[in-house]
């Protein structure tokens, strides 16, 4: 009868070690998911022809946003970010920055001025015409800024300007990240800015597929999907008045 007990006490004992570590593996995973990285996939064609509708993004939250670690100076012109917009806060969207805080940002005869100076574009689908063809759902027309053409917009402190890259089908900051074609900007102008509190992070990888013809064709093995890291497409910034 006691070694029954001792038994019986043994396997509960190892069973609470077991729940532990269960709850402990799930704190972390969830600290990890909320805190240091997360997963997001793209819907829709704002981003391309750098990312497209579906792929699988790995973003870095460390330091952005309203949670720990917080530097706004991790955040340099040129970096694609993923965040709430100051309107629809349950929405995630992906954009690149543009302007960031302080920064004025000029559209001029469909050219676009960062503090005076002429911004480069080799990012956007206008500047790469030539692979349009790979991804028919891109807009092969020029990139043109009737909407805001003679605005100047002055970024507020702790915002920042965002514009997708795909310059012809975005939503963003240009239109307080609401279609043009249906609604009006608010009053307020500070919708046309991305808070930093609501910057989930930095864009970090694309995680599958592995590259951008996979996302466009069924001719990849599974496995080959699976397994070459190597072929993660790492997301690269780009400062467009620092080239150079």
């Amino acid at each position: 009868m006691a070694l029954k007990s001792f038994k019986r006490k043994l396997f509960l004992f190892e069973m609470g070690d077991i729940v532990i570590d269960v709850l402990l593996m799930a704190i972390a995973v969830i600290g990890l998911q909320y805190f240091v990285v997360s997963a997001f996939v793209v819907s829709g064609a704002s981003m391309e022809i750098n990312l497209h509708d579906q792929e699988i993004v790995l973003v870095n939250r460390i330091g952005q946003g309203k949670y720990i670690l917080r530097n706004e100076h991790q955040l340099v012109r040129g970096d694609v970010i993923v965040f709430r917009p100051p309107i629809e806060t349950d929405q995630y969207y992906i954009k690149r920055i543009i302007g960031l805080p302080g920064d004025q940002v000029r559209f001029d005869k469909n050219q676009i001025y960062v503090n005076n100076t002429l911004l480069e574009e080799p990012y956007t689908n206008c500047a790469r015409n030539e692979s349009l063809a790979e991804f028919p759902s891109s807009n092969p027309s020029p990139c043109t800024y009737d909407i805001v053409n003679g605005k100047t917009f002055q970024v507020p402190d702790h915002h920042y300007f965002v514009m997708g890259d795909n310059r012809m089908r975005s939503d963003d900051s240009r239109t307080c990240f609401m279609s043009a074609n249906t609604t009006q900007c608010p009053e307020t102008e500070t919708t046309h800015f991305v808070p930093f509190d609501n910057i989930v992070g930095k864009a970090w990888f694309v995680l599958w597929p592995w590259n951008q013809t996979a996302a466009h064709t069924h001719n990849t093995n599974f496995f080959q999907k699976l397994w070459p890291l190597d072929n993660i497409r790492s997301i690269e910034r780009y400062d467009p008045l620092h080239s150079s």
